[in-house]
């Protein structure tokens, strides 16, 4: 490992990465099987708007609750249905020196995924599939509550449940508690980054090393449909993590650490360049019943190789992994893979990560 490189990682790592991996997460596996063939990819929009009937039905206190505007409730301020599936802005407030401050971002605290059996996108009858339920802030206090509407709008889906675990971080369980549910963000990333000195070590500089990753799910980069199709950069991608992840700290973190990303960040991050690039504009949408309409959630999908000085960013992307990208979260957009294939090496920082 070349001395410049390790400089460069511990210097964006301190800098600008590592306050924002203070977050609190808590992760949980739902398994399920099949009763007949049912097409899994695309289905996390269905499977959150049920979700929230039953966390409406469970938490709101009148009977005809279906027909209730959340808006003009006079219970609205003190709602656990809107905080833990529709949280509002919260308003602007005014500093010591008089500027107005604007509130922290109306971003959910959960993160839907789904698979099939071996990653299929489609299970036949009998199959086994997993919806994978990422939670922070009120979605953690709230877990119990949250997991169960989650298994009744998978239920009410042609599946049965068979099993619901917490997920762990790796190297974890001999050494924390059976009760814990939420670790560090940070926890997720050192472990999810597996070490591999022997490539590491071998390359004395950033070009031979390649970093592929996958969209799985449309990953919305571009805000109001400005374009079906756009180059990619990971300077770009860098940039859209930093964003999540602030808008999640600030609202479900009281650490005020956001981290530097100064010039020499983004000019890092600019210098890796685009190897391969097999993405392409997938489209697909949904019914909004709230405001009764179809809404799109396109996105990009496919795959897109990257080599230069990626790997300071390594824990960046990881996080992305977790928290996933772009608009559309919730509907299940925004899933991204960082992957580890035969014949791309990967340089790991876990061993150099220090302890927030």
């Amino acid at each position: 490992m070349s001395e410049n490189r390790l400089m460069l990682t511990d210097r964006i790592w301190n800098e600008s990465i590592a306050p924002l991996l203070s977050l609190r997460v808590a992760r949980f596996k739902i398994e399920f099987l099949a009763d007949k063939r049912w097409r899994i990819y695309g289905q996390e929009a269905a499977l959150r708007g049920r979700l929230g009937f039953n966390l409406k039905r469970v938490c709101c206190p009148y009977p005809n609750f279906r027909q209730r505007a959340c808006d003009d409730c006079v219970l609205c301020g003190s709602c656990l249905y809107l905080t833990l599936f529709a949280p509002v802005p919260k308003p602007p407030e005014v500093t010591a020196d008089g500027r107005l401050k604007t509130g922290p971002a109306s971003v959910r605290p959960f993160v839907i995924a789904s698979d099939g059996a071996d990653g299929r996108s489609e299970l036949a009858p009998g199959e086994t599939g997993n919806a994978y339920f990422t939670l922070f802030g009120p979605g953690i206090q709230y877990a119990s509550l949250f997991l169960e509407a989650a298994a009744a709008a998978l239920s009410s889906f042609p599946l049965t449940v068979t099993d619901l675990n917490p997920m762990r971080p790796l190297g974890t369980e001999a050494e924390t508690a059976d009760n814990q549910i939420a670790w560090l963000l940070h926890d997720w990333v050192r472990s999810d980054v597996a070490p591999d000195t022997t490539v590491a070590g071998a390359a004395d500089d950033f070009g031979k090393d390649l970093l592929q990753l996958e969209f799985a799910t449309p990953v919305r980069l571009f805000s109001n449909n400005r374009q079906t199709r756009h180059s990619v950069s990971l300077a770009l991608i860098v940039k859209v993590l930093i964003r999540r992840l602030r808008d999640l700290k600030r609202r479900y973190d009281d650490n005020c650490k956001m981290g530097r990303t100064g010039k020499h960040f983004y000019h890092t991050a600019e210098s890796v360049r685009v190897a391969d690039d097999n993405l392409w504009y997938s489209r697909r949408k949904r019914y909004s019943h709230r405001q009764h309409q179809e809404v799109y959630l396109n996105g990009l999908k496919g795959e897109i190789r990257f080599q230069g000085p990626f790997h300071p960013f390594l824990p960046l992307l990881r996080a992305g992994e977790i928290v996933h990208i772009g608009k559309g979260i919730s509907c299940g957009n925004g899933k991204m893979r960082v992957q580890n294939r035969e014949g791309l090496s990967y340089f790991s920082v876990s061993s150099a990560l220090p302890q927030i």
